[in-house]
């Protein structure tokens, strides 16, 4: 394979340098400012399995250049402006079949402000060009224009106002892929008649005009928030409570000649994610029980794309019928920054391949879908109708300044309430096209979707209509003053109408009890007793009681320990649970620069259909510091688990794992590291994970840092991946840098074995 690296003129590149070096002082007073970068990757890799040698080599530069303008023309007003150039060029040879790939992206945007403290108000434009071709054949060039205006009064002791107007075009160079115009216009007030009294409004007026779809949609949506905290009888009671009205109007009118379904986004009652090692479908994998509920910011941070052989599972559990899914996401380049509207369509082309097309580099179909009817998780379907793609999703409820895009999971078929959905995204470990956005996709909060089964006709419009409230009211009192004793009562209410929605509502009531007591110089103990009703005329009421008490105590300034005790009881839904738990620690500094802490706990909790659960965890650890200088922490736990119900044979489960960590600091230049870990689980295999490095800064200001590691990691299958990273970074001068890489890793599984090399190289030089 012939490396090739097409840069900018390097006349072109000369002058900016130059400029950069000799514009630094004049820039900082003149409010100027920019940078050049330049990030050339390199990677080597050899795929053995069954199937024989895959050998993968590729290339890749990306250049960026940027200039910015921010000048006070006046004390009150002032002017911003800036320009973004990037380049990326990427070559690729799998096996003597050589792809090549360019895009650019030319981004310009302008804005000027007027505040005087009481009114304030700008104007701004931005404008992004982005092109691409594969091979030498372009893809049509896409071009985003923005306009805004926006207007701001804030008097003293009255309402503010806020004005925002916003239209945003998104268009191709031959407007055949897409065409759309959107606008804003969004009315903002806030006002505090007195110190304990807040009112909110907002307003949104948006339309959306997508002109190859024929469709025209009209959307006014309003809210009002009125809050209240105070306190009474010096401070003995306080209150808090708020209401939030809010109110959506939206009309859809088809101006096309075809005939246009939408999808209604439903709300998610569950949503659960994990990981699992398994290769097949994991008939062991308790769905609803077993995986790791989180919430939309978790579920962001996890990646498809791993050096490890797991899968990732998103279990989806709807509160209707459901026949569409959709897993948006985002992307983040090497500086963890989002760059979600930076796609181009090669890079969908290279996602699909890589992902969804049956000749992928790992071959076969990445993306399956699943259906399980029982909750236990142990019978598994495969939907064979559903068909997946990932391209630009559009929708109504979207905001149009951000370009979302993701899997689109079409099921074929209508999943009914109450059925569980998984779906099973096997790791990309191959990647054919060296591309930042393959790489970087993050999953963001999945979606689902019902299919109208009557399209909107031409010539035909529809509206609809929502209300929704929510009230909450919060109260705490003070009922002894020698001994700390609460009362808190909590109450949250929210409803909801439309026009194909009949008046729905739920409410829950907290009544709480709170003891909180210092029974000595070193002992100190904690209580509530707490009592939860929830009411919901469509899942049913639910109640729960529950009990804790917590002793604390510091004999030695040296020695805490502390224990705790809860209790509780749930009813709803025909199931009554009782649940126990118990917890205990203790941490102690046996000497200077030696520390030790000692925990364990454990529950018990059965119900009435017959289900006994019983868990208990030890965990230890050992801190020391022997110089300062060296520092080692150990750490163990282990995890014991039993489950019986009736008619079926108890089993049992354990979890043994050791960390062990060291650092060695002799001079402030120095940095030594090196960590070992073993995790066992009950019928696997044992897991264990090590690592060592360093970092060296030869020269005084560290303005040469040097940094070495090796790591390793055999999971419970046998599978084994190492890695050796060599980086230096050599801070030429302030705001100039120069980062080099280089990459060793070896990845063994049972029936193949990767061996790859990545260089890399960024150079940074900045105003």
């Amino acid at each position: 394979m012939v490396v090739t690296v097409r840069l900018i003129n390097p006349s072109i590149t000369a002058a900016v340098i130059c400029l950069l070096l000799n514009c630094a002082t004049i820039a900082a007073a003149d409010g100027i400012g920019g940078y050049a970068e330049y990030n050339y990757s390199l990677l080597d890799s050899k795929l053995s399995n069954t199937n024989g040698i895959t050998k993968t080599k590729s290339s890749s530069l990306n250049q960026r250049y940027s200039l910015t303008l921010d000048k006070s023309i006046t004390p009150t007003l002032r002017l911003s402006a800036m320009g973004n150039f990037d380049k990326g060029s990427a070559d690729n040879d799998i096996d003597g079949v050589t792809t090549t790939s360019d895009a650019s992206r030319i981004n310009t945007n302008a804005d000027l402000s007027y505040t005087n403290g009481i009114f304030n108000g700008g104007a701004g434009f931005s404008k992004r060009q982005e092109t691409s071709k594969s091979n030498g054949v372009p893809t049509p060039t896409l071009f985003s224009d923005s306009y805004n205006a926006r207007f701001g009064w804030k008097p003293e002791d009255f309402p503010s106002l806020d004005v925002l107007y916003s239209i945003f075009n998104n268009y191709d160079e031959y407007r055949t892929a897409q065409d759309n115009t959107a606008s804003t216009l969004t009315v903002s007030s806030r006002y505090k008649p007195h110190e304990t009294m807040d009112i909110n409004y907002s307003a949104n007026y948006s339309t959306l005009n997508s002109r190859l779809a024929g469709l025209e949609s009209q959307s006014l949506g309003q809210s009002l928030r009125v809050s209240y905290n105070d306190m009474f009888f010096r401070d003995r009671i306080s209150i808090s409570t708020s209401y939030n009205i809010a109110t959506q109007d939206s009309t859809t009118q088809n101006n096309g000649t075809a005939p246009v379904s939408f999808l209604t986004l439903l709300t998610i009652n569950q949503i659960s994610f994990a990981t699992s090692t398994l290769s097949d479908l994991p008939t062991d994998f308790p769905l609803l029980n077993a995986l790791q509920v989180v919430n939309a910011t978790d579920l962001a941070n996890e990646y498809i794309q791993s050096t490890t052989t797991i899968r990732k599972n998103v279990g989806i559990k709807s509160n209707s019928d459901i026949n569409v899914i959709r897993m948006p996401v985002t992307f983040k380049n090497n500086k963890d920054e989002i760059i979600n509207n930076y796609i181009q369509d090669i890079d969908i082309t290279n996602i699909n391949a890589t992902f969804l097309s049956s000749e992928s580099p790992d071959g076969g179909h990445k993306i399956k879908v699943y259906k399980n009817p029982n909750s236990d998780g142990t019978v598994w379907g495969l939907i064979k109708s559903a068909t997946v793609s990932f391209k630009r999703l559009e929708h109504p409820t979207y905001d149009p300044k951000t370009k979302v895009i993701g899997f689109e999971i079409v099921l074929g078929e209508t999943i009914p309430f109450g059925t569980t959905i998984k779906v099973e995204i096997e790791t990309i470990k191959n990647i054919p096209n060296n591309t930042s956005s393959i790489q970087s996709i993050n999953l963001a909060f999945p979606e689902v979707f019902q299919q109208e089964t009557t399209p909107l006709k031409p010539g035909q419009s529809r509206s609809s209509s929502q209300i929704s409230g929510l009230y909450n009211l919060n109260m705490k009192a003070k009922l002894l003053n020698t001994a700390a004793l609460f009362y808190d009562f909590g109450f949250n209410l929210d409803h909801t109408k439309s026009d194909v929605q009949a008046f729905t509502y739920r409410y829950t009531v907290v009544n709480g009890l709170n003891f909180n007591h210092r029974l000595s110089q070193t002992l100190n103990t904690s209580t509530r007793v707490a009592r939860e009703d929830a009411v919901d005329p469509t899942a049913g009421t639910r109640s729960s009681s529950s009990a804790s008490i917590s002793l604390s105590s510091q004999t030695l300034p040296t020695l805490s320990q502390s224990a705790t005790y809860g209790f509780r009881v749930e009813n709803g839904t025909g199931v009554s649970r009782t649940s126990h738990s118990m917890n205990l620690s203790n941490s102690a500094e046996l000497y200077r620069g030696i520390s030790l802490s000692l925990s364990g706990g454990g529950s018990a909790v059965t119900d009435s259909n017959g289900t006994n659960q019983k868990s208990l965890t030890v965990t230890s650890g050992l801190n020391l510091t022997p110089h300062k200088t060296v520092s080692i922490n150990l750490s163990a736990s282990n995890s014991e688990t039993w489950a019986s119900a009736t008619g079926k044979p108890e089993t049992s489960s354990s979890t043994k794992t050791g960390d062990l960590t060291a650092t060695y600091n002799p001079l402030p230049a120095i940095y030594l590291f090196g960590s070992f870990g073993i995790n066992a689980q009950t019928s696997r295999k044992t897991q264990t994970a090590q690592s060592i490095g360093g970092s060296w800064a030869p020269f005084r200001g560290g303005a040469l840092l040097l940094n070495t590691s090796y790591r390793e990691n055999i999971d419970n299958s046998g599978n084994k991946d190492s890695a050796i990273v060599q980086s230096l970074r050599w801070n030429i001068r302030s705001g100039w840098y120069l980062d080099v890489s280089y990459l060793i890793s070896k990845n063994s599984a049972t029936s193949q074995e990767t061996d790859t090399q990545v260089f890399n190289t960024a150079l940074r030089l900045s105003l």
